[in-house]
């Protein structure tokens, strides 16, 4: 979607690029060295002639290199900077320089000071590893406290400290009794963390099936940017899987019927079914009615998925209880690692690395 609105001051218009995807045929039109470096994406054509977004559309020399490498005139719009090189980076990774970084903390392990520390094996480092090469990113190793304060702490420390975009962290190692009346430490570095977190439960190496659950909300465009350069670098094939609450069996509906429908979850669908079309990635659409929780847990056992991705609840404590909760219950059965995609602004970074 594109929101336009005229300058008072020159006649140059505004292009807010927050909801828009990147057009590969028509962004190729322009070189990266030019793109990149006059901040340009061609974003729509119309009886020949091309609208660009540009950072500085004012910039005569920048007018002019772009004019000629696409050897027409175009339509210049403003954008903003950060949204035009995000999605030039998606189209080419190879030509950014900024780079995903990944804090792993693969020993969530929670005892007394004092006592003996039991490490895990170094096989979450290893998958974290392997996926930090997938992603082209910056991985860096963090070894927590033990009390489960000090290490949400250290963590948001480290994270504005350095700017990490994802945080790997193990399966927690805690006594029964802390678990049952505090929750477990995972959930709580999901819970109070505002980047994305990896929980890596029994890692599953290589990629080839990821499962990524539909809200049918627009938050499923935040698990997406994770879930594509993952499978576009892995050959992964990838299943969007919506939960649509249970219905008397006159208003039963196929999920050929649901996307065809002009309705929210029906161009939600459309949209996340597009941009994998888009990057020609493998996959399907599976529409599963119920409990979502158990037909999340249903679809992942049946079709044998190595990653779960979904996008956090954004929603207080007090919505999640009255509406209903996903995120806390998957981590609870998970058997798999589960990536839990934050909000845009932070997760979009994903795609740069590719």
């Amino acid at each position: 979607m594109m929101h336009m609105k005229a300058s008072k001051e020159r006649q140059t218009r505004h292009l807010v690029l927050s909801e828009l995807s990147a057009d590969l045929r028509l962004a190729q039109r322009l070189s990266p060295e030019v793109a990149f470096r006059y901040h340009a994406l061609p974003v729509a054509e119309r009886d020949g002639r091309i609208t660009v977004a540009m950072a500085n559309p004012d910039d005569g020399i920048a007018r002019e290199a772009v004019s000629t490498a696409l050897g027409t005139k175009p339509y210049m719009v403003e954008a903003d900077l950060e949204a035009i090189d995000a999605l030039l980076e998606e189209i080419w990774p190879e030509k950014s320089n900024r780079r995903l970084r990944m804090l792993v903390c693969d020993n969530l392990e929670v005892q007394d000071e004092g006592s003996e520390s039991n490490h895990q094996t170094g096989e979450v480092w290893e998958y974290a590893t392997a996926l930090g090469d997938l992603l082209n990113a910056e991985v860096s190793r963090f070894c927590p406290p033990p009390k489960v304060e000090r290490v949400l702490h250290a963590i948001t420390e480290d994270l504005v400290r350095v700017g990490h975009d994802l945080v790997v962290v193990g399966e927690g190692q805690q006594p029964p009794l802390t678990q049952l009346l505090f929750g477990s430490v995972e959930k709580k570095v999901v819970e109070r963390l505002t980047v994305s977190v990896l929980v890596a439960c029994r890692p599953r190496w290589p990629l080839n099936r990821i499962l990524l659950a539909s809200r049918c909300h627009d938050s499923d465009d935040v698990a997406a940017d994770w879930v594509i350069p993952l499978a576009r670098r892995s050959g992964a094939s990838v299943t969007i899987l919506t939960i649509m609450p249970p219905l008397p069996a006159m208003y039963q509906t196929s999920i050929e019927a649901l996307l065809a429908h002009n309705t929210a979850p029906g161009k939600q669908l459309r949209q996340l079914a597009g941009r994998l079309e888009q990057w020609n990635i493998p996959g399907a659409v599976c529409l599963r009615q119920g409990e979502p929780d158990w037909q999340i847990r249903a679809e992942t056992s049946e079709g044998n998925y190595d990653l779960i991705v979904i996008a956090a609840e954004r929603t207080s404590k007090l919505h999640r209880l009255l509406l209903g909760e996903i995120v806390g219950p998957l981590l609870d059965w998970a058997d798999r690692p589960v990536l839990i995609a934050q909000p845009r602004q932070i997760a979009e970074r994903c795609t740069n690395s590719e």
